[in-house]
C-alpha cells in the first residue's frame, strides 16, 4: 500500500483518523498486513489494551470508536496496520478491510513515557499470527518484551516462530502488561 492511498483512506471524521493522516503525510513509517483475520477476534484484545491504557493514564485517541467498529464488522476479515509517529511519539493501529480499499477503524496510543532502551539478542517465547503480536525473552527484558508485527524488520509476511533467535531493540515502559516493548526486531 502506498502512502498517498493510505492518506486518502484516512480522510474520515475522528481525532485518531486526522492525527494518523497527518503523521502519514509527514512521512511516518507505516505497515499494513497482507492478510486479515476476523474482526471479532480482535475485539477482546483491544478492549484489554484500552483498559490497560486507562489504568496507566496513557494518552489514547479513538479506542472506543475502534472497538465499536470492529464489533460491527463481526466475522469480516480485517487487516491490521500500524503507523509510528516520531515527534511527538505516537503509535497508531489501523484496521483495513480485506481488499485494502477502506480504513474501518483507527486508534492512537501515546508513547511519551519512554524512560529506558537497549539492544540485545532475544528468543521468541510465543507468537500470535492471528493477533499480530508476541513475546520475546532476553536477560535485558525480564518478564518478556511485547512485540508487534509492524516492528519486524524483514521482507514479506511478518511473523516469528517459537524459539527463533532475533536481534531486539527495546524500550521501557512496555505495553499490554509487559514492562518492555519492541521498537525493532531483526530475525
Amino acid at each position: 500500500m502506498d502512502r498517498d492511498h493510505l492518506a486518502r483512506m484516512l480522510e474520515r471524521n475522528g481525532e485518531a483518523f486526522a492525527a494518523c493522516r497527518r503523521a502519514v503525510l509527514a512521512g511516518a513509517q507505516f505497515l499494513v498486513a497482507d492478510t486479515g483475520q476476523p474482526a471479532s477476534e480482535l475485539v477482546r484484545t483491544y478492549v484489554r489494551r484500552e483498559r490497560h491504557a486507562q489504568q496507566r493514564a496513557i494518552p489514547t485517541q479513538g479506542f472506543a470508536e475502534a472497538v465499536a467498529a470492529l464489533r460491527a464488522q463481526g466475522e469480516h476479515q480485517v487487516r491490521i496496520g500500524a503507523v509510528e509517529m516520531v515527534d511527538p511519539r505516537y503509535h497508531f493501529e489501523l484496521f483495513v478491510n480485506e481488499d485494502g480499499t477502506a480504513v474501518i477503524a483507527c486508534l492512537g496510543v501515546g508513547q511519551s513515557r519512554h524512560t529506558a532502551s537497549g539492544t540485545t539478542t532475544a528468543s521468541v517465547r510465543e507468537w500470535r499470527d492471528d493477533e499480530g503480536w508476541g513475546v520475546l525473552d532476553s536477560s535485558d527484558t525480564p518478564g518478556g518484551c511485547w512485540a508487534h508485527f509492524s516492528h519486524l524488520d524483514m521482507p514479506g509476511y511478518h511473523t516469528l516462530s517459537m524459539g527463533q533467535v532475533v536481534r531486539l531493540d527495546w524500550e521501557s515502559p512496555g505495553q499490554d502488561c509487559y514492562d518492555y516493548r519492541a521498537v525493532r526486531v531483526v530475525p
